[in-house]
């Protein structure tokens, strides 16, 4: 008895030998495929404990908690020739978790926990997800040109400024969440890479009539301006060609306010940037690019009258012009729910928008935006890869 002792003492000590000075080969390149129904039966039968003490010099405690979870991988049906043919090379490879394959028992049954238990667990890969949040939206200056049933003029390099909400209420309160400035969106994850998206971005741009403008065209109409005085109950009358003179435009209000609403369709190109062990939590940086049409509602008014009164149309929603966006984006996910910081362009062409009478609308030069977003959301598993799940002792 005490040679049978003394012989497996040996052996132990020599396949720890081999195991210390045999070439490793990096977690990443084993695949978890070849991993036999049989093999799968012994690991059920293999103690964590043995693991760990027989172990300690290559592999964390911390990694071999690993060990706690399912173990989950796909059945192999491929062929010994195959295997062989396909065992990754094990030269010139570091890694700190590291399982060599040769002909010790242990190194190779160590092997085959690796790849069992990967560190980055399979994710789901078809999921859908939607995204709630609000913007600050930045516009380019255009010409906007009124074609009226009185004449058609154009305002050069027409300045328009968003309008976010100030009251706090408008954030929290559910009937009024519509009311900011906001972006909704639903999005499809085909693989870990890709995402499809849809969307709607409710921007605002608001005409800014106090500012001094060159002015072209004809309007065959007198219109009113506040008083050089400052009274508010007195104002003076503009021809036409006083108001191009002057570029006074404050006898003008117009706004896309309910608004500018960008709908589109487009994808995003994902990068995994951190992982926790457990896959919890991760960050993920987007690149994304898309298409799609503008929807404003357009008010109009003009100050006509001889008293301070506003005759003007608030428009309905009307499909007046078409664009596309680029953008880049940051996302903290915890579990299934996540948080993005997002930085969007936009480039869009305002075509026909609704002006007042039948016949009459307001055409843009292409105005570039940019938007600042945050926005939350949360995912909702479709389906899974296939598993198989045996647990260790």
């Amino acid at each position: 008895m005490i040679r049978g002792i003394f012989l497996v003492t040996s052996l132990f000590a020599l396949s720890m030998a081999s195991f210390a000075s045999t070439t490793v080969i990096p977690y990443e390149e084993i695949d978890s495929n070849k991993i036999s129904d049989e093999k799968i039966e012994e690991l059920s039968k293999t103690s964590k404990d043995h693991v760990l003490k027989s172990s300690e010099n290559q592999i964390s405690e911390s990694e071999l908690e690993l060990l706690d979870v399912e173990l989950v991988l796909q059945s192999s049906d491929k062929t010994e020739d195959e295997d062989k043919k396909n065992t990754p090379s094990t030269d010139n490879h570091e890694s700190p978790l590291c399982f060599p394959r040769n002909d010790n028992p242990l190194t190779n049954l160590l092997g085959d926990v690796q790849k069992a238990f990967p560190l980055n667990p399979p994710k789901t890969k078809h999921m859908i997800y939607f995204t709630w949040g609000y913007n600050r939206n930045f516009h380019s200056k255009s010409d906007a040109t009124f074609t009226t049933n009185s004449g058609t003029f154009t305002i050069h390099d027409a300045i328009g400024y968003d309008r976010p909400s100030k009251d706090i209420l408008d954030y929290v309160v559910p009937s009024r969440i519509p009311i900011p400035q906001y972006n909704l969106r639903v999005g499809y994850v085909v693989n870990d890479h890709w995402d499809i998206v849809a969307g709607l971005d409710h921007m605002k741009w608001v005409f800014q009539n106090q500012f001094k403008y060159e002015v072209t065209g004809d309007y065959n109409q007198t219109v009113f301006v506040p008083h050089e005085s400052g009274d508010p109950t007195l104002l003076t009358g503009l021809t036409f060609d006083q108001v191009k003179e002057t570029g006074d435009m404050r006898w003008l209000n117009f706004d896309h306010t309910n608004g500018y609403n960008y709908a589109h369709l487009g994808g995003i190109y994902k990068t995994n940037l951190f992982q926790s062990r457990n896959g919890d939590f991760k960050i993920d940086s987007g690149l994304g690019a898309g298409a799609g049409l503008m929807i404003p509602q357009t008010t109009v008014k003009y100050h006509q009258g001889t008293w301070w009164n506003w005759q003007g149309v608030d428009n309905q929603f009307h499909v007046a012009g078409y664009g596309g966006h680029a953008e880049a984006k940051l996302q903290f996910q915890y579990k299934n729910f996540f948080l993005e910081p997002v930085v969007r362009g936009t480039y869009i062409k305002v075509s026909n928008a609704l002006v007042q009478e039948s016949g009459e609308k307001l055409e843009h030069t292409p105005i570039g935006s940019i938007q600042f977003i945050v926005q939350g959301g949360y995912k909702i598993p479709l389906s899974q890869r296939k598993r198989k799940i045996v647990t260790l002792n």
